[in-house]
């Protein structure tokens, strides 16, 4: 008997061992099927990260591409803007400043000549109207002794006045005749 206990024992422990190892080989395979769940669940996990991070990363490629060219343009217009301002003043000065210079000059000039031809124009003008009055008035003497106040007047008040030999004759004839001059109130 004791033998028979002995191979009922071995029986039992072969058994518990063979089970065992079966339970063993379920929770393995288990654990295995959870490893290879969570693995591949990691895996998607890990597929739609990485989808995610290239359409990110697309995104931000764009807006890069956007911001640099934006980036360019105002680089561009600020070098437009910064030569126009240059040479905005420059143009002004050149064919508006220079010019109007030049142009002043040549009107201060001309204003000189301008006023020295009048000047001397207005000068030789009166000097004619005072000629022509004078021969009226040496004319008028012929008439009698009433032109000789106008005469007088007139010559007692212009000191330079151009006598012909003929007006002289005149008035050396008009005060050889002895006309009698009455008093001037």
């Amino acid at each position: 008997m004791q033998r028979l206990v002995f191979i009922l024992i071995l029986i039992v422990i072969s058994n518990i061992t063979s089970y065992s190892k079966a339970i063993d080989s379920i929770g393995h395979k288990s654990q295995e099927l959870k490893m290879d769940s969570v693995v591949k669940a990691l895996n998607e996990r890990n597929e739609v990260i990485v989808r995610q991070n290239e359409i990110l990363t697309t995104t931000l490629n764009a807006h890069s591409s956007i911001f640099s060219g934006l980036s360019t343009y105002f680089s561009i217009v600020s070098i437009l803007l910064t030569i126009i301002v240059v040479i905005l003043p420059l143009i002004n000065y050149f064919f508006v400043l220079k010019p109007s210079r030049k142009a002043m000059k040549k009107v201060a000039s001309l204003e000189k000549e301008l006023l020295l031809k009048v000047e001397a124009n207005f000068e030789h003008y009166l000097q004619k109207i005072e000629h022509d009055k004078g021969k009226e008035l040496i004319k008028a003497l012929n008439t009698g002794p009433k032109a000789l106040t106008a005469f007088s007047n007139f010559f007692l008040l212009r000191t330079n006045t151009d006598f012909d030999s003929d007006d002289q004759e005149t008035v050396i004839d008009f005060f050889e005749k002895s006309y009698e001059i009455d008093a001037i109130d």
